[in-house]
């Protein structure tokens, strides 16, 4: 009978279930100008209360992949969410790189090609009180390096400009962001703060953010700092251009 009960619920729950899907392409002018696409498509189930009610319930399931032609990224994660405004999950990012002319890296001292395995614990919360919206998320990794015979050397960590630990880390990332929606589109802060625990290395982004839609694109223009332990701090801007073509049912 349990069974029965169990299996009801799931197909019953299907009916009300959303595939969301969206792509966007990414530009950040320091430490070296670069550029990248990502994409991600995400299942979601409704477990209870009114759908993107504030204290409804769900599972979604997600698969992002990002790329820079030299450089790839894919994430599988899976996230549960309490309430809507909470969400406690866990992942798997796999990282490739095919590059060794790295701006910020000595590549002949530094590893910069191969793999990188981070399974990752995450939490998040966000809030929104008419037109204010804040949010902060937690992510702890277990990083591996793939690369036996380069196990002296030094990993570089292309997204955050740094060298680590060659055989595994520990990495820690803390996420925050601060806004305020208006008639012309939304204003805000983000702070981004990363540390690699067994390396002692830090990296931070912090900027001002503009967010507007055009036609059936989000344009977000960021400006601020960004520094780490190998790099001085130098300013900053970033580009994102995104398309949400197919709505989540997770409201973030």
């Amino acid at each position: 009978m349990k069974y029965s009960l169990l299996l009801f619920f799931f197909i019953f729950n299907a009916a009300y279930s959303k595939f969301d899907f969206n792509y966007a392409g990414i530009m950040r002018s320091y430490p070296g100008l670069g550029a990248a696409f990502e994409s991600e498509v995400g299942y979601s189930m409704p477990l209870w209360g009114r759908s993107q009610g504030a204290f409804s319930g769900l599972i979604r399931a997600s698969l992002k992949g990002t790329s820079s032609i030299v450089v790839s990224d894919l994430d599988a994660g899976l996230s549960f969410y309490p309430v809507s405004f909470l969400a406690l999950g866990t992942g798997k990012q796999m990282m490739k790189s095919d590059f060794k002319n790295f701006a910020f890296y000595d590549c002949e001292n530094v590893r910069c090609q191969g793999n990188m395995n981070k399974v990752y614990s995450m939490g998040k919360i966000g809030f929104a009180h008419k037109a204010f919206l804040t949010s902060f998320t937690y992510k702890y990794f277990k990083n591996e390096y793939d690369d036996d015979d380069n196990t002296n050397f030094a990993v570089g960590e292309y997204q955050f400009a740094l060298r680590v630990n060659p055989i595994n880390e520990v990495q820690v990332q803390k996420s925050y962001f601060l806004g305020i929606n208006t008639k012309v589109g939304t204003f805000g802060v983000v702070s981004n703060n990363v540390e690699f625990l067994r390396s002692d290395k830090y990296y931070f982004l912090n900027i001002g953010v503009y967010q507007f839609k055009a036609s059936v694109f989000r344009v977000v223009l960021g400006a601020g700092a960004l520094g780490n332990s190998d790099l001085s701090t130098s300013e900053v801007f970033v580009m994102r251009i995104s398309h949400q073509v197919a709505d989540s049912l997770a409201l973030f």
